[in-house]
């Protein structure tokens, strides 16, 4: 799956919000099961069967009962497809997030130790550059450099692999 390239500042935005963006996509992936269990309920109250298979209707019913009948269970069946269908295209959109997801996560692991830390650190895990600088005994401008260098190789993988300018 091809997705859009991405320049340094949508990758410096992407990084910082990759944890909030990994706990929205299981809370929505949870939703979604709901609701897909919930229409799966549906379909089974509008069939008029009972548990023992046999047909929920025993009386018997004039022609017109039967056309009222089959209009309101056509309507309920269009209602419930549009709502599948619905579902399935919002489950697509959040595949194709968790995709993107994956596929920043696995050009991450493709960099050198040392600019991984240095991404993983400042934009993951938010630590303020000063601190970061402090740490690993180094100036301000020396992280710069290396979290420019690092978020460039980041890019290059990441737009070689997955990107497109076409989507």
């Amino acid at each position: 799956m091809r997705f859009k390239k991405m320049t340094e500042a949508d990758m410096a935005e992407y990084l910082q919000n990759l944890g909030a963006l990994e706990e929205g996509i299981r809370y929505e992936r949870n939703e979604l099961m709901k609701q897909v269990e919930s229409l799966e309920e549906a379909i089974e109250r509008n069939t008029f069967r009972n548990s023992d298979g046999s047909s929920g209707l025993r009386t018997v019913i004039s022609q017109d009962t039967r056309d009222k009948v089959f209009h309101i269970l056509q309507k309920a069946y269009r209602s419930i497809e549009q709502e599948i269908e619905q579902a399935t295209h919002e489950l697509w959109e959040l595949d194709k997030k968790e995709q993107k997801m994956r596929n920043v996560k696995k050009c991450l692991a493709r960099l050198p130790f040392c600019q991984r830390e240095i991404l993983e650190e400042l934009y993951v895990k938010g630590i303020d550059w000063q601190i970061f600088a402090e740490k690993h005994a180094q100036s301000r401008a020396t992280v710069f450099r290396a979290r420019k260098r690092a978020l460039d190789n980041l890019l290059v993988i990441y737009n070689a692999s997955y990107g497109s300018d076409k989507v």
